[in-house]
Formats: C-alpha cells, structure tokens, sequence
C-alpha cells in the first residue's frame, strides 16, 4: 500500500489522517505535538524523517499563510518551505490547499511540483455542504429570533446558495435569492424561494444576508438603503462582497465565515480532502 505523510495542518488534517488510515493506507503524521492523532496513524516527530517514508506527501489547507512558512498550528516550532522542498526526492507526489502562486514557485525552484486539492470540482462540490451547515449555525446563535419566519437574502446561485436554499426553506424561512443567471432564479422558484435581480438586493428588508458572491455586491452605497440590524454573513472567499469598513461605520453586523468546513466539520472536511487526493492520484494512473 502507499504511504502517505501528511505535513500539519489544522483539524481538517488529523480528519484527513483518520479518513485515509481508514482506507487501509499506511499514514504518517509531523507537526501535531499539541494535538491527538487516531491511534490508527503513525506519529513523527521530525518532519524529514516523515517526508522521507511517503510514497505522497500532503500539505495543510493552507499550505502557507505567509508564503514563508508551513501552516503548522499544533507543531512545537515553525517550519520554513525552504527547508521543506528540498527534503522532497523525485518521484514522491506532493499536494497541498490554496496553493499560492509564491509557494509554487518556491517549490518549482526545487523541481517540485504541488497538486492544489483545493482547486478539484470534487472538493469544492462536496464543501458546500458544510459550509451551508456552518452558515446555518451562525445564523441560528446570532439572530435573535428564529430562522422560521425570518426574511433571508442569499446571493448568487452557485454551489453554496444551492445546498442553503433548501435548508433554509425546510426551516420556513422568506428566502429570496439574488443571482443574475434567469436558470438559477428559476430553480430557486421551483425550490419554494422568492427571486429578485443581482441589482435589486436593498429593495427589502432582511433578517439576514448570506453573500456566496466574491464581488462588491453590498458596497456603501447599498448598504445605505438596507437596515443596519441585517446580520451579514460572509460566505464569498476574499476580498468578498461586502464593504466591511462601511457596513462598521453604519452599524451592521458583518461575520467573515471563511473556512467553516474545518471549523463545524473538520471529520467530514477531512474525508473530502482524503477522497479528493485518491480521486487524483487516480487520474494520474496510480494504482490504489
């Protein structure tokens, strides 16, 4: 069987290292000192020593915040890239999440190439519903009514809108989507929704606002005409669609909702990064 090394990471990474252990796959783990591994995963303290064992190699989610650095939050020290990439031998197969064009090129300089598993339809498909839960929970411990009966405005139509819209329907919650395809109105029609255009978004008052679109959809200008009491929630990956600094200065609420697989469901979040590198690897003709 392969082995695979997985390199930090946050929660989602010790549900990655459960979700392939499972599989039958030998797993190795480096940087988690502060944090418990399945008893069905091998635990190492040096991180070459880990690398050096994988047949693939995976890096967190992401893999740098500072495009310096490895995202180790349970790891005892930091780890530079530049002292990753080069423990990396020809052959191995290295993945990693929200790979940025820096870290790329970083790890290129040393001949290695890194596979962004966060970029895979497969993985963004299966996301979204978590991320629908997450913003779900959000709603239901800030608003101070009940999402029954409340007046919620989803913008866009894409994976996100399409797994809260039947939840939020199945609540009783007045939704309206805004989206500015004719065919994603229509299916939130037909799914017990109210539609409006993508420009028409403060012709109503709402309870709460999820925006799944990462454009200026509520800049100063259309949140002077919306309530300021409207709960924002930012589901869109940045810079977002809400203009943070006005929506502060007018009184709303706005909560930035990145990451929330890892965060409600970092298990689930887990397994899906772990199905989504098998599906990879096997397109790439690996026998598994």
């Amino acid at each position: 069987m392969d082995t695979f090394a997985v390199i930090g990471g946050d929660r989602r990474a010790i549900g990655l290292t459960e979700a392939l252990a499972t599989d039958g796959f030998p797993v190795i783990a480096a940087g988690f000192a502060y944090a418990e591994l399945p008893a069905c995963v091998t635990g190492c303290t040096q991180l070459s020593q880990a690398v050096a064992a994988a047949d693939h190699i995976l890096l967190p989610l992401p893999v740098s915040k500072d495009d310096e650095t490895l995202y180790l939050p349970f790891a005892r020290e930091t780890k530079t890239l530049v002292t990753l990439f080069p423990l990396i031998r020809e052959g191995q197969t290295v993945f990693g999440g929200l790979v940025s064009p820096a870290v790329a090129a970083q790890a290129a300089e040393c001949g290695v190439q890194i596979l962004d598993y966060f970029a895979e339809e497969e993985l963004a498909v299966r996301n979204a519903v978590p991320t629908a839960e997450g913003a779900l929970q959000i709603a239901m411990e800030e608003l101070p009514i009940t999402l029954a009966d409340s007046r919620c405005l989803i913008t866009g139509g894409g994976r996100i809108a399409k797994e809260l819209v039947p939840r939020l329907v199945a609540l009783h919650a007045h939704v309206t989507l805004a989206a500015r395809r004719p065919e994603e109105r229509a299916a939130a029609q037909n799914a017990g929704c109210q539609v409006c255009d993508i420009g028409r978004i403060a012709d109503n008052d709402y309870d709460v606002v999820f925006n799944t679109v990462p454009a200026m959809l509520f800049p100063d200008t259309v949140l002077a005409a919306m309530h300021p009491q409207t709960l924002m929630i930012e589901l869109a990956s940045e810079p977002g669609g809400i203009d943070r600094k006005a929506a502060a200065r007018r009184g709303f609420r706005v909560i930035v909702a990145s990451g929330l697989p890892g965060r409600v469901a970092p298990k689930t979040a887990g397994r899906i990064i772990g199905d989504t590198v098998l599906s990879m690897l096997r397109k790439r003709g690996h026998d598994l």
